[in-house]
């Protein structure tokens, strides 16, 4: 099974019903049953030139996924040439 890339993430309800011939007996027999299918999906970011000013350059780091970010991490290794600015999650005290 597969569900649309638009479904809701969730737990849904699938009705099953069986029918088969018991080899053994001759005789046609039906099962009838639920079970539950679970719509996942994940977070998938994109990353995408902003904006520049002089030296600055800005991104904008947009989730494309199905599932909803409640935050996300960005990590940017030291490179020659470059500097980050902005909030640094270590730098964050809470008080």
């Amino acid at each position: 099974m597969i569900a649309d890339t638009n479904a809701d993430a969730g737990l849904y309800k699938l009705d099953l019903q069986l029918s088969y011939e018991d080899s053994v007996s001759g005789t046609e027999e039906e099962i009838s049953t639920s079970a539950g299918i679970y719509v996942g999906g994940g977070t998938d970011f994109d990353i995408a030139y902003s904006e520049s000013s002089g030296s600055d350059m800005s991104f904008t780091v947009a989730n494309i996924g199905s599932n909803p970010a409640f935050s996300v991490s960005v990590v940017i290794p030291q490179q020659t040439g470059w500097t980050v600015t902005g909030i640094k999650f270590n730098d964050y005290r809470q008080s």
